[in-house]
């Protein structure tokens, strides 16, 4: 039996320092946005508010606001099954009147999160 005593670690927030290659985000939407500009200019948008975007989780993970992560893959419809799993799973260990839905329907579209901005 496990000692009721031990407390579990705090979630661990900040990676170590990267040391290799960084890639500057800014510069590289801002490239791949002129090529399309002209020939896709939906595409070029897409990639302005995908760029806005990432400057939103950085300064709202920073400010301590760590749900931003989930907004985000939500946003992008990355990892939907992923998603739901962890609802099922968190609705199978809460109480009822505490359980997050987990009743979306698997065939919903992938819409955007009304605390992300979607200019």
């Amino acid at each position: 039996m496990a000692d009721a005593t031990k407390t579990t670690p705090a979630m661990q927030l900040l990676a170590a320092g990267h040391q290799g290659m960084r890639v500057d985000y800014i510069g590289l939407l801002w490239q791949c946005r002129q090529e399309l500009e002209q020939n896709a200019p939906g595409y070029a948008e897409m990639l302005r508010q995908l760029q806005e975007h990432l400057r939103e989780l950085g300064k709202r993970w920073y400010a301590g606001d760590t749900a931003v992560v989930d907004e985000l893959l939500q946003l992008y419809c990355i990892e939907k099954d992923a998603r739901q799993a962890l609802q099922a799973r968190a609705a199978l260990s809460a109480p009822a009147q505490d359980a997050p839905s987990a009743t979306a329907s698997p065939t919903a579209s992938c819409a955007a999160s009304a605390t992300f901005r979607t200019t």
